[in-house]
């Protein structure tokens, strides 16, 4: 027996006194929609391994680090920027905790299958002294 091969296609359809699709960046379009479905995928993959593998002891979570504070962020948006302050940046100190508790932490186990928002647990648990600062907290 032959395996229906399912695709998913994107159709993006135009008025054509205006035509707007003109305008679009289609590439950046077709990116910002790949990036997308792998992270939606990425999401929803946690809770399949969790219970595909779960009897074997294995655990897993999804991860949501939020925006990071790397060197190359502070190069491209410099170190203080505006969407690094809107959006919260954290150093990479904090998802590195939460992984670091998820990982060898029994109270973890509410997470199992889940996504976990790295910055909202590390300022809930107290993950990483010091963070956030006192004037973001």
């Amino acid at each position: 027996m032959q395996m229906p091969v399912i695709t998913m296609k994107t159709i993006l359809t135009c008025p054509q006194q205006t035509d707007p699709c003109k305008m679009l960046d289609l590439d950046w379009i077709g990116r910002a929609i790949s990036v997308a479905m792998a992270e939606a995928g990425f999401h929803r993959l946690a809770g399949i391994l969790n219970v595909e593998l779960g009897e074997k002891g294995i655990r897993a979570f999804g991860l949501q680090p939020g925006m990071v504070t790397t060197e190359a962020l502070m190069a491209t948006l410099g170190e203080n920027s505006e969407m690094a302050t809107a959006y919260g940046s954290a150093p990479p100190e904090v998802p590195a905790a939460v992984i670091r508790w998820l990982a060898t932490k029994p109270d973890a186990n509410e997470f199992l299958g889940k996504t976990v928002h790295a910055q909202n647990l590390a300022r809930k648990k107290g993950l990483v002294p010091g963070w956030p600062p006192a004037e973001t907290a």
